[in-house]
C-alpha cells in the first residue's frame, strides 16, 4: 500500500567498482501521490564512494534534492539532503506508526563520509507539528548523528504560542549501560 508504481526512465553506466545512474524523467507513486524525479540527476555508488549531483524528487509543493559539496574540513566529500515542505506523514510510517505524528518539515540534513564511519548533521523546523492529534506547534530542530561512538543529540525549541518548550538531549545505541535516553 506504500510503492504503489514507479515508471523510471534512467541511463545506467557500470563501473568496476560501482554505477553512475543519469536520471530522465521519471515517477514513483508513493501511498497515492505520485513524485516526479527531475531530468538530469546523476547519483554514484561506488566502493566507499558516494556522489549526488542535481537530483529531485518532488510532488505539489514538496521536493527532496540530492547533492554532493567538498567538504571544507577533510577534502572529502559530503551528501546532502534538502527537504522543503515533506509531509512528515508520507515518510514516517516507513519508521513507525506509533505515535501518530504530522507536520512539515523543511531542512538540511548533511552527511559526512557517507560510505564509511558516517556522521549526519540535520538543521531545519517542523511547521504546524502535531502528535496524535495534539497540536504541538512550529518547532526549530537539531540533530547529530555518529555511526562511530554511537552517540546521538538532539535539540527541539518553540515559542509558539500554544506551547513553549527548549529540550536538548542525547543517547548512544552502542552502549548498552546506558539504557535511558538523556534529556
Amino acid at each position: 500500500s506504500t510503492l504503489n508504481n514507479a515508471d523510471l526512465n534512467a541511463r545506467i553506466q557500470t563501473l568496476s567498482d560501482g554505477a553512475n545512474i543519469h536520471f530522465y524523467p521519471s515517477s514513483v507513486i508513493l501511498k497515492d501521490k505520485k513524485w516526479n524525479i527531475e531530468n538530469g540527476g546523476e547519483l554514484t555508488l561506488r566502493n566507499k564512494f558516494f556522489f549526488a549531483k542535481n537530483f529531485n524528487i518532488k510532488t505539489e509543493d514538496q521536493l527532496i534534492s540530492l547533492f554532493s559539496e567538498l567538504d571544507e574540513e577533510s577534502d572529502n566529500n559530503h551528501v546532502t539532503a534538502r527537504l522543503e515542505n515533506v509531509n512528515l506523514n508520507d515518510f514516517l510510517p516507513y519508521a513507525f506508526t506509533n505515535p501518530s505524528i504530522q507536520g512539515k518539515l523543511t531542512g538540511d540534513l548533511k552527511m559526512k563520509n557517507p560510505m564509511g564511519d558516517f556522521t549526519i548533521d540535520f538543521k531545519g523546523k517542523a511547521d504546524s507539528l502535531t502528535m496524535e492529534d495534539q497540536y504541538i506547534g512550529d518547532i526549530e530542530l537539531g540533530a547529530f548523528a555518529d555511526s562511530k561512538s554511537g552517540n546521538i543529540s538532539f535539540k527541539a525549541v518553540t515559542k509558539d504560542t500554544v506551547n513553549i518548550f527548549d529540550i536538548a538531549g542525547s543517547y548512544n545505541y552502542k552502549d548498552s549501560s546506558e539504557n535511558a535516553m538523556k534529556a
